[in-house]
């Protein structure tokens, strides 16, 4: 038991498990237990972002799942996006978080204040799992990064039309986006969008080489 516990399947197995915040942090908390292992048996520096990774999705999947189960379901369709590192499958075991959420254009109004409280729990339970809040600030429990899908856009073609050092950062952060959790259509829709209009723009593209 005690060797299968440094399995990484075995982790995020485990994590899937866990009912409570406390108990999901506990086994989030074996991970360097894990990173360990595998660096001693020789695997990749790559490979094991993809398997620190994995157990950081298997965290936030969860996390979200408590978090419907005590807010009930949620009023609109959503994404749950991650960004930067976790997004390209290169986190390590010091990464911070970094997220958004996609809303659907036609989440009422109300629906702020649900999302609001879902991305604050996941945040939390994120920052007890061992996972430092993004000292930028680029995490869904920011109001600024929980949009509608319509939003997005106009966020990112403002970053593409209007290339001034703050939306290079931005975009080197957010161009990096996969989907986690939820209607994944979303994701896909801003996606084909953004990849369209970024070529469109040769000033964005010299000044972000």
């Amino acid at each position: 038991m005690r060797l299968e516990q440094s399995n990484p399947v075995f982790l995020v197995g485990d994590i899937a498990k866990q009912s409570t915040v406390e108990a999901i942090a506990a086994s989030g908390r074996r991970l360097p237990t894990v990173v360990e292992t595998l660096a001693s048996q020789g695997m990749a520096a790559e490979d094991v972002q993809r398997v620190v990774t994995a157990v950081g999705d298997a965290v936030v999947r969860r996390l979200i799942n408590l978090a419907e189960s005590e807010l009930g379901p949620a009023p609109a369709r959503f994404c749950w996006v991650a960004l930067g590192s976790q997004a390209r499958l290169e986190q390590g075991v010091n990464s911070d978080q970094d997220s958004a959420l996609i809303l659907a254009d036609d989440a009422p109004a109300e629906a702020e204040t649900y999302f609001a409280a879902l991305a604050d729990k996941v945040v939390a339970g994120l920052e007890a799992s061992g996972y430092p809040r993004c000292p930028g600030d680029m995490m869904a429990s920011n109001p600024k990064w929980r949009l509608r899908l319509s939003d997005w856009a106009i966020e990112f073609a403002q970053w593409i039309n209007s290339p001034d050092p703050d939306a290079l950062l931005n975009t080197q952060t957010f161009f990096d986006m996969r989907p986690l959790y939820g209607d994944n259509a979303l994701h896909a829709t801003l996606s084909t969008s953004v990849a369209s209009a970024a070529p469109q723009s040769p000033r964005f593209l010299q000044q972000l080489a």
